[in-house]
């Protein structure tokens, strides 16, 4: 891509409307479209096993504490890991964490139990994250709707429950989809996260220029 489509890219990104991720934290479209640096459906597949695979140790870790160590590995972090009812999907039996882990529980009635998460073999390494089965509990299968939304939804019922009913998409900062802590993801206008991903927007017809 060269300087001149660039600049047209990036034109007016520092003044337009900025954008409250989790905890308050304010962005514009411009850091939007410069943090997605750390994955990339281009980047090699090894690569992007390599990333898949190191992600997977925190939302797939199988107990219920992961170890600040692990946490640290991956993330670089020592925040506490922190659990939020999933209130605003039809199914009230979930739990989200802000490192990206899932709780299920049957009915009401019984534990909740850590989800099993991965990608659909058609979308093997694109970071589409879904619920499969119960982690010590394979032989429990996710069906339905549940198998069709992606992880990063529920994380969002859980964490940005006052922005539910607006028609906003999901996008992932660092554009790497096996990271949906909710420090990770932020609601834009359709548009906007055209814009986010270095996407032209003509009459809400969007183009990728790169193409």
């Amino acid at each position: 891509m060269d300087d001149k489509i660039k600049d047209l890219l990036n034109e007016g990104l520092l003044e337009q409307t900025k954008y409250k991720g989790y905890q308050e934290r304010i962005y514009t479209l411009y850091e939007l479209r410069t943090s997605a640096n750390n994955y990339s459906s281009k980047t090699p597949e090894e690569v992007r096993k390599f990333i898949k695979d190191k992600y997977a140790k925190i939302y797939n870790y199988p107990e219920e504490e992961i170890p600040v160590e692990l946490i640290k590995e991956v993330y670089g972090s020592e925040t506490k890991e922190i659990w939020a009812e999933v209130a605003g999907y039809k199914d009230k039996n979930y739990l989200v964490s802000n490192y990206g882990r899932i709780k299920h529980r049957p009915n009401k009635k019984e534990k909740y139990r850590l989800v099993f998460q991965d990608e659909d073999p058609k979308d093997l390494y694109k970071g589409y994250l879904k619920m499969k089965h119960y982690l010590n509990e394979p032989e429990f299968e996710f069906k339905g709707d549940k198998v069709n939304k992606c992880s990063y939804y529920f994380i969002v019922y859980g964490f940005f429950p006052a922005l539910l009913d607006k028609k906003l998409d999901i996008h992932h900062i660092n554009n790497n989809g096996y990271d949906c802590r909710p420090d990770n993801l932020i609601l834009l206008e359709p548009r906007e996260h055209s814009k986010a991903h270095g996407f032209f927007v003509f009459s809400d017809k969007n183009r990728n220029i790169e193409k």
